[in-house]
């Protein structure tokens, strides 16, 4: 015979509501995640180009694109 309130279990809306919740952060750190990626191949091709003497503009050409492609290929993806 306890004295205290029962738990009461969340209902389908909470539930849903949470979820939501945490398939937006979850979306969120993916993103984050790949964003640095990119920057992180954008710097490795930009040092490769760079040892290999090629010319400055062309590393700077190559770099963006290569992280403009693989922007567009993040942000049109559903994670």
């Amino acid at each position: 015979m306890g004295l205290g309130r029962k738990k009461s279990q969340p209902s389908e809306a909470e539930l849903a509501a949470q979820t939501a919740k945490r398939r937006q952060a979850g979306m969120a750190f993916q993103r984050l995640t790949a964003t640095i990626g990119i920057v992180g191949i954008g710097t490795a091709v930009g040092a490769i180009l760079g040892a290999a003497d090629v010319a400055h503009w062309v590393t700077g050409l190559v770099v963006s694109l290569a992280c403009v492609v693989l922007a567009s290929v993040l942000w049109t993806v559903k994670l």
